[in-house]
């Protein structure tokens, strides 16, 4: 298979064909999604970010980059979350992705080439998926967007230089301006 082919419905298996060019490849409804690489902006703000949950994580959590979560419905969904916080025995297995179940926060940073798509479409997806928690990081408004529940209703808005605390999925206090 070629990345030119034509194609009715994508799979996870199908990615492993495309070349490794720095784009990132994602799956919606059997659809190929296909976002160029970040630019500085949304780097800086993911990097920062991870650092910053990676200290604060208990030993049983593990927060990572560039994994995709998997989810099959009619057709096959995977999306790869700019960060994701899951519990360390969740990857215990040898598949290609953590079951959604197994996430307990999905975080993406919104880049012009993918801000409604963040905004929007993996919000719905997420929130479908069941993952607990979902954040958005506008790098550009300096601030984090932060959605729970079944709906993902929006609980807060934290602007830079505000404080915001958690303890969902762990004890978490952050600031945007450390970050973006």
């Amino acid at each position: 298979m070629t990345a030119s082919a034509p194609r009715t419905e994508w799979t996870l298996e199908d990615l492993d064909d495309l070349p490794e060019d720095g784009s990132r490849y994602e799956i919606l409804e059997g659809s190929l999604l296909v976002s160029p690489a970040p630019a500085l902006p949304h780097f800086r703000a993911v990097s920062y970010l991870h650092r910053l949950l990676v200290r604060l994580a208990p030993d049983r959590y593990l927060v990572g980059q560039n994994i995709g979560v998997l989810r099959h419905v009619i057709r096959q969904t995977y999306l790869i979350p700019d960060l994701v916080v899951v519990r360390e025995e969740s990857l215990a297995g040898n598949g290609k992705a953590p079951l959604p179940a197994d996430v307990l926060l999905a975080v993406e940073v919104l880049s012009p080439s993918s801000a409604s798509t963040d905004a929007v479409t993996k919000r719905h997806h997420y929130g479908r998926m069941g993952i607990p928690q979902y954040w958005i990081v506008d790098p550009d408004a300096k601030e984090l967007t932060v959605l729970r529940g079944d709906a993902y209703r929006e609980e807060i808005v934290v602007r830079a230089g505000e404080r915001w605390e958690t303890d969902e999925p762990f004890d978490v206090e952050l600031d945007p301006a450390d970050f973006c």
